[in-house]
């Protein structure tokens, strides 16, 4: 990844009270040249008499900037993109497929969860035979007592 130069822009410059000039400069890529035409022509638009043109040209120049990665206080402070959020890929993720391996991981879950819900209703059935013994024998011993 190549990166950019920084430009110097000279933000304001002070006399002190010794005679010495101070410059306050701030480094930092601004626009290029033909990036901020561009936008100038597009906010020449906005004293239109009509609405929508007006409207486009503020959309136009709002898609310019939001696509350049900057906010309007970016540009109107001359500060440059903002970093990019960056994906770090550690060594044994290298020629991992994500999403196959998520789509595989999926098809695991959902066979483990149909094998799963068979035991449960091995169990239930199971559950219910042995509770259904019960009462056939509890009924039997309370027949044998009553006759008793």
């Amino acid at each position: 990844m190549a990166r950019r130069k920084a430009i110097v822009r000279v933000v304001a410059v002070a006399a002190g009270e010794d005679g010495t000039i101070s410059e306050t400069a701030r480094e930092g890529p601004m626009l290029k040249p033909v990036t901020l035409t561009k936008l100038n022509r597009i906010a020449g638009m906005f004293g239109s008499d009509h609405a929508g043109e007006r409207a486009a040209a503020a959309l136009a120049a709002h898609r310019l900037v939001t696509g350049l990665g900057l906010t309007w206080w970016d540009v109107l402070t001359g500060a440059g993109p903002r970093p990019a959020h960056q994906v770090v890929m550690r060594a044994h993720e290298i020629g991992i497929d994500h999403a196959h391996a998520a789509e595989s991981r999926v098809r695991q879950l959902r066979a483990e969860n149909e094998a799963l819900q068979r035991e449960v209703k091995i169990l239930r059935n199971r559950l219910n035979d042995r509770a259904a013994q019960e009462r056939k024998a509890r009924q039997q011993d309370d027949w044998r007592e009553a006759d008793a």
